[in-house]
C-alpha cells in the first residue's frame, strides 16, 4: 500500500509514544519541531547528516518527541530518559567507527535497561552493524534508508519494548512470605498489589490491570492449579500470566503435560531474584500476546476488508446486472447496483440509489411478472420472472429478473439481490422460430389443401379417359389398328395414373402426412405375393425370378407400404436387366441396424458408376440404361425409388444400393424385426379376389350422383351395357329426391358435390327411413388412405377412388348387390 502521507499511514499507531532522539557529533542537536514542517513520504530515503528529516518524520507520525543534547550521555536528566519508551540516535555525523563506539557505549550505560536503542548508522556493511549490535543495541539501521523502513523498525522495537511499568498481583494468605517478593519487584520500578483470598484478588483484578498473577502455592487454603485453570477459563482473565511459586511434588505432577493451568512453576525455595527473572519473563510473554492478539484483530480485519474489496470486484466484473434492495427501509430502496446494471438500463448509479426499482416498468406494472415478484416478497421467498422492463432512453427490453432473500444470523430479511438479464435477443430469437414454425405449418397445411384439391382435378378427367378407354376395349368390332390405338390411351393413361400417384405419395412422405400401420408382416408371405406380381414380366423378358431360403422372418411395418416398396425394388430389377438375366432376392441380418433384416434385390443389368449411385434416390432423376449393348430407356417416372427410401425411413428402416458397371446392381432395403410374441394377423381371403361378375347378374336400378358430365355418360354406358337400369343426377339435392322416389338398389356417389358434399349426402340418407338401408358407394378423386378411412368411418359401404377400373366397379357393385335384398 503506497501512502504519500505519514499521517494517513502510521499516525493511529505510533500515536502517543515517547521517543527521544539524539544527532550525535552535529553540535547541538536541533530543537524538536513544533509544526512538524515538510515530512518525508514514505518512498523518500532519509540521507546521512540530516537529522532534520529524522525528526520532521517522526513528529508527523505523532509521535512524543523528546530531543536529547548532543555531548556526554552521562549528563543526560535520567527521568527524562525513564519517561521514554524508545531511544532513537543518529551517529551519521560522528567522524569515524571508534568514535561511534565511543558515543554509543556511553548511550547503553546512561539509559535504563528496557529502554530500546535505535541507531541510524553510516556504516552499512553487515560486520559493522553486528558489531553496534553487540553493544545491546536494539535495532541499527544503514543510512540512507527509506522512511517507510525506519517508521516499520521503530513500530517494532516499541510493541516488543517491556513496558516501564509493568502490573504484578500477589495471592498468598501470608502477608510476611509475600513481603521480599513485593520489595523484589518495586524495586524495579513495577506496580505490585496483594491479596490474601483468591475473591479479593479477582476483586482487585477489576481495577488493577495485572499482567502477571504469582500464587503463593504454600500458602494458600484452594488448589491454586485448580484456581488458575479457573481463571484461565473465563475470557476477561485468560489473557494473564499466571506463575505458582513454591509449588510442592504433587502440583507439580498434575500440572505437567497439560495445556492449561500455570504458565510456570518454582519449586521451593523461591528466592525474590528468581521470582523477579520470571516475572520479568512473563511480563514479556503477555506483551507478546497482548499485541499478538491486536494483530490477530488487525489481520482479521484486513481479511474482511480484502474479502470485501474482491467481492465488491466480483459482483462489478459480473456481466449481468446486480441490484441489492434494504428490507429494513420502507419501500425496499436500492442500496447498490453493478456497471452492468447500469449499462443495461442506462441509468446512473446515483439516479436509482435510494429508490425502488419498479421505475424499470414505468406504466407496464399490471404484468404477470410483476405480480410473481409481489406474491415472492410476501411469501419471503425467491423467484425468477421476465419482466418488460425500460431503459432511460425508453427503449423497451425483456428482463429476466432474479431475486433472492439474504437473511442474518436471526434469521431476519435485510436485504435482496436482484440479477437482471437482457435477454432480448433469446426471446425474440425464440419468437421469430415460433413465427416461422407457424409459418411452415400453414404452408404445409395450404400444400396438403393444394394435393388434394390437384388429385381430385386431376383424377376426375383421367377417370372419363380412362373408362371410355375401357369401354372401347370392350368393343368387337373394332380392327387391329383401331385395338392399338386403344391400348396406347391405356398405357398412356396409366402411366399418367401412375404419375399422380407417385407425387402424390411424394408429397406426403415429405410433408410427414404419410400415414403408417405398423405391424408384424410374414415375409415370406409377402414375398411370395411380390413375386406372383411380377413374374409374368420376368417371363416376357426371359428372365429367371429366383429367391434364397426366405424361414420364417416377420418384420414391423406398414404391409400395404413394403408391398409397394419390393413391387419397385423386383420391376426395376427385370425393366434394367439384360435379356436372358436373371433376378435374385435374399433376405439376411443388418449389419448397422439393430435386430434388423435385410431384404436384397440383386439384378444382373449393366450396372450403374458409383458416382452416380445417390443420384437414383433423388426425385425425377433416371439412369439410361444399358440392354444387349444398345442403350434402351425404359417407361417410368423417376420417382419411385424416391418414394421408396423415404417410406423404409418411415418405418424405421434404410435403403441403399451397391453396383458395378458390366455386372449388375443390387438394391437392398433394411427393416425392423417384429417382436417374436406377436404373429402377423392373418389377411382377408376376399382382398385377393379377382373374379369377374357373372353375366347373369340383374341390377334393377342404380343411382349415381356426380357433377361431371364426362363420368355421368361413362357409367351409364358401362352400367347399362350390364343390365342396369342407371339413374343420374348432377345436384345433390336432385339425387337425394331421385333416391326416396326410385329407391335404388346402389347409390354411387361423388364425394366434392356442389352446395351439398357427399358425406351430407350421406347423412341425409341415411336418416331418411326410405333410404338409410341403401348401400352406398363413394366414388372420388380424393385417394389418400386418410381420406379412405374418413370415407369408412362416414359409413360409405364401398370406397372407390377415381380413375376407376371398371372391373373393380363391376365387382363392388355385384358384391353389394348380393348382400343387399331387392327393395318391394
Amino acid at each position: 500500500m503506497h501512502v504519500e502521507d505519514p499521517n494517513n499511514w502510521t499516525g493511529k499507531v505510533l500515536s502517543g509514544y515517547r521517543v527521544g532522539f539524539c544527532a550525535a557529533g552535529a553540535g547541538q542537536t536541533p530543537p524538536c519541531p513544533e509544526d512538524g514542517g515538510r515530512s518525508p513520504s514514505l518512498t523518500e530515503r532519509l540521507p546521512p547528516g540530516n537529522p532534520e528529516a529524522v525528526q520532521h518524520l517522526l513528529a508527523a507520525v505523532g509521535c512524543q518527541l523528546h530531543c536529547l543534547n548532543e555531548g556526554d550521555p552521562g549528563h543526560w536528566n535520567a527521568s527524562d530518559l525513564d519517561r521514554l519508551q524508545a531511544l532513537v540516535v543518529d551517529t551519521s555525523a560522528l567522524p569515524d567507527a571508534p568514535a561511534e563506539r565511543t558515543f554509543l557505549e556511553a548511550v547503553m550505560q546512561s539509559r535504563p535497561t528496557s529502554l530500546p536503542l535505535l541507531v541510524l548508522s553510516r556504516r552499512r556493511a553487515l560486520d559493522q552493524r553486528l558489531e553496534l549490535m553487540q553493544l545491546g543495541v536494539s535495532r541499527c539501521l544503514g543510512l540512507p534508508v527509506r522512511a517507510g523502513h525506519l517508521l516499520r523498525n521503530l513500530r517494532a522495537v516499541l510493541h516488543q519494548a517491556l513496558p516501564r511499568t509493568g502490573h504484578v498481583l500477589l495471592l498468598g494468605q501470608d502477608a510476611d512470605a509475600l513481603a521480599p517478593w513485593r520489595k523484589a519487584l518495586t524495586g524495579t520500578g513495577l506496580a505490585v498489589q496483594m491479596a490474601d483470598t483468591p475473591g479479593n484478588a479477582a476483586e482487585q483484578m477489576q481495577n488493577f490491570p495485572a499482567e502477571v498473577v504469582v500464587l503463593d502455592g504454600t500458602h494458600l487454603d484452594v488448589d491454586p492449579v485448580d484456581l488458575i485453570r479457573l481463571w484461565q477459563s473465563d475470557e476477561h482473565q485468560a489473557h494473564r500470566q499466571y506463575l505458582l511459586a513454591g509449588a510442592n511434588a504433587v502440583q507439580l505432577e498434575r500440572a505437567a503435560g497439560t495445556l492449561d493451568g500455570p504458565d510456570e512453576m518454582l519449586p521451593p525455595p523461591v528466592t525474590p531474584m528468581q521470582l523477579l527473572r520470571q516475572v520479568r519473563l512473563a511480563l514479556r510473554r503477555a506483551r507478546r500476546c497482548a499485541e499478538g492478539g491486536r494483530s490477530l484483530g488487525v489481520a482479521l480485519r484486513q481479511g474482511l476488508e480484502e474479502r470485501l474489496r474482491w467481492q465488491t470486484r466480483a459482483m462489478e466484473a459480473i456481466v449481468d446486472g446486480i441490484s441489492i434492495a434494504d428490507a429494513t427501509r420502507p419501500d425496499m430502496p436500492l442500496v447498490y447496483v453493478n456497471p452492468a446494471f447500469c449499462e443495461m438500463t442506462g441509468y446512473a448509479p446515483q439516479e436509482v440509489l435510494g429508490h425502488n426499482c419498479r421505475f424499470l416498468q414505468r406504466e407496464d406494472n399490471d404484468q404477470e411478472g410483476v405480480h410473481a415478484i409481489r406474491r415472492a416478497l410476501a411469501e419471503e421467498r425467491p423467484t425468477r420472472v421476465l419482466l418488460r422492463n425500460y431503459r432511460k432512453d425508453g427503449g423497451m427490453f425483456w428482463n429476466e429478473f432474479s431475486i433472492a432473500p439474504v437473511r442474518n444470523d436471526a434469521g431476519t430479511i435485510t436485504h435482496y439481490v436482484g440479477i437482471q438479464q437482457d435477454v432480448t435477443e433469446h426471446f425474440e430469437t425464440q419468437r421469430a422460430l415460433r413465427e416461422a414454425k407457424q409459418e411452415a405449418e400453414r404452408a404445409n397445411q395450404a400444400k396438403s389443401e393444394f394435393l388434394s384439391r390437384m388429385s381430385h382435378e386431376l383424377r376426375t378427367p383421367m377417370n372419363a379417359v380412362l373408362g371410355f378407354a375401357q369401354l372401347l376395349e370392350l368393343e368387337s368390332d373394332l380392327n387391329e389398328a383401331q385395338r392399338e390405338s386403344v391400348q396406347e390411351i391405356l398405357r398412356g393413361g396409366k402411366h399418367l395414373l401412375d404419375l399422380i400417384n407417385e407425387v402424390l405419395d411424394l408429397a406426403r412422405v415429405e410433408s410427414g402426412r404419410m400415414e403408417l400401420s405398423l405391424a408384424p408382416v410374414d415375409l415370406r408371405e409377402l414375398v411370395s405375393e411380390c413375386i406372383a406380381m411380377v413374374e409374368p414380366l420376368a417371363s416376357r423378358k426371359g428372365l429367371a425370378l429366383e429367391t434364397g431360403s426366405l424361414g420364417d422372418v416377420a418384420v414391423q411395418a406398414d404391409r400395404i407400404r413394403l408391398k409397394q416398396i419390393l413391387i419397385n425394388l423386383l420391376s426395376n430389377a427385370i425393366k434394367y436387366n439384360r435379356s436372358g438375366g436373371r433376378v435374385y432376392l435374399d433376405l439376411g441380418l443388418s449389419d448397422r441396424l439393430p435386430g434388423g433384416v435385410r431384404i436384397g434385390v440383386a439384378d444382373t443389368g449393366p450396372g450403374i458408376p458409383e458416382d452416380r449411385l445417390e443420384e437414383l434416390f433423388q426425385p425425377f432423376t433416371r439412369i439410361t440404361a444399358a440392354s444387349d449393348g444398345e442403350g434402351k430407356e425404359e417407361e417410368g417416372t423417376g420417382i419411385g425409388l424416391a418414394i421408396s427410401r423415404r417410406l423404409a425411413e418411415a418405418m424405421g428402416g434404410r435403403m441403399g444400393v451397391s453396383s458395378r458397371v458390366g455386372e449388375g446392381s443390387l438394391f437392398w432395403v433394411e427393416i425392423p424385426m417384429a417382436d417374436p410374441g406377436h404373429s402377423p394377423p392373418e389377411e382377408d381371403s376376399a382382398h385377393e379376389s379377382s373374379s369377374a361378375p357373372g353375366g347373369g347378374a340383374k341390377v334393377s336400378r342404380v343411382l349415381q350422383i356426380e357433377d361431371n358430365p364426362s363420368n355421368l355418360r361413362l357409367l351409364e354406358r358401362l352400367l347399362s351395357g350390364q343390365s342396369m337400369q342407371v339413374f343420374s343426377a348432377r345436384e345433390a339435392r336432385a339425387g337425394l329426391e331421385l333416391a326416396r322416389q326410385h329407391r335404388p338398389q346402389v347409390i354411387l356417389l361423388d364425394i366434392r358435390l356442389p352446395g351439398m358434399d357427399g358425406y351430407q349426402v350421406l347423412s341425409e340418407l341415411r336418416r331418411d327411413p326410405r333410404t338409410g338401408d341403401i348401400p352406398v358407394v363413394a366414388l372420388t378423386a380424393h385417394a389418400g388412405e386418410e381420406d379412405r378411412d374418413r370415407g369408412m368411418r362416414a359409413g360409405f359401404d364401398a370406397y372407390l377412388t377415381k380413375p376407376l377400373h371398371l372391373t373393380t366397379l363391376l365387382e363392388t357393385l355385384e358384391d353389394l348387390l348380393q348382400r343387399t335384398p331387392r327393395p318391394a
